[in-house]
């Protein structure tokens, strides 16, 4: 089956040949609170209007749709700077807890991604290899692991929730062919803020992820948790690592905005984080720059706090100041 490619690409992308095509990358968006049925179209808004921070040339969603987003050959943001110089293409895949959505986003994301690699020449093999060299289809987790550059271990944390392991992954990229979705997700999808104690088993339940003694094995796999023992020690660096922990340890942190801004830009929670939707502002220069406590991260880049109009999400983005603890 072949699918239609919509394009919607970028405007003012900068123009930067990479220096040879040896992967297509497979990601997924890891955003908890975007898996309704436009979830492709908020992300494709989302990384429109974010670019600067991070681009891929591919988004794959909302059943089977495919939007083109970058032109591929050129240099991407979305792996990492060992990674980036030779992706021939990014795939990104939105989220859902549909599982009839799913199965479609995921045939749609095993053609594209064969596709891309016959465009570039390239071998239609999953995370063969252990370097530079090794052309072909890559994880952004065998990107981590491999090349470095990125603590990334997409996608396979969310397509395990959907009962597609890594190496029914592996084989349905090499035969071409999408399997059925082993299992259902054991229930909704929900934000990591939905729960804030420290139990790894009742944190994977809230966002509808399998607590089995043998999927927290295979997680901490993915998440980099050595000597993974099940002990209350290493079940609390595996939550730590999936809540996106700060190097403290601090599972939110705080954020300063400077004095030097005279407004910050907020947004309410249920609206995409971009320049139109922004209804108040801070005026962090008032105060000789203000600071607040990170009560949630619900995109790259975008944190929720508490201020005197109540939960607002903001941009912090590297460019723009902000000082994150």
């Amino acid at each position: 089956m072949a699918y239609k490619i919509e394009k919607r690409i970028i405007p003012g992308l900068p123009d930067i040949p990479i220096r040879s095509s040896r992967f297509i990358i497979a990601h997924e968006s890891g955003n908890l609170r975007n898996t309704g049925p436009n979830s492709l179209d908020a992300e494709v808004e989302f990384m429109t209007a974010n670019w600067r921070n991070a681009f891929t040339s591919h988004f794959v969603g909302s059943g089977g749709r495919i939007v083109q987003l970058a032109p591929v050959g050129k240099f991407q943001y979305g792996a990492g700077p060992k990674a980036n110089p030779y992706a021939y293409a990014q795939v990104e895949l939105a989220r859902t807890n549909d599982p009839d959505i799913f199965k479609k986003d995921y045939g749609a994301y095993i053609w594209l991604l064969r596709k891309l690699a016959d465009d570039a020449g390239l071998p239609k093999t999953l995370d063969t290899g252990t370097g530079i060299g090794d052309r072909g289809i890559k994880s952004h987790n065998w990107i981590r692991e491999h090349l470095g550059g990125t603590t990334h271990t997409d996608p396979f944390a969310y397509l395990a929730q959907f009962g597609i392991t890594r190496t029914q992954f592996k084989k349905d990229v090499e035969r071409g062919k999408a399997s059925e979705p082993a299992a259902k997700p054991s229930g909704k999808v929900h934000s990591s803020g939905t729960y804030s104690g420290n139990s790894i088993v009742d944190y994977l339940k809230s966002i509808g992820v399998d607590s089995s003694p043998a999927h927290r094995r295979q997680l901490a796999k993915q998440y980099g948790v050595e000597n993974y023992d099940l002990s209350a020690a290493k079940n609390l660096e595996l939550l730590h690592k999936m809540r996106g922990a700060m190097p403290d340890g601090k599972e939110k942190g705080t954020v300063h905005l400077p004095a030097n801004a005279k407004t910050w830009r907020t947004y309410r929670l249920g609206v995409q984080p971009v320049k139109q939707n922004s209804d108040w502002s801070l005026t962090p220069s008032r105060y000789g720059g203000l600071t607040y406590e990170i009560l949630d991260r619900p995109y790259p880049n975008v944190v929720t706090i508490n201020t005197s109009r109540g939960k607002r999400n903001i941009y912090v983005g590297p460019e723009t100041g902000a000082v994150i603890r």
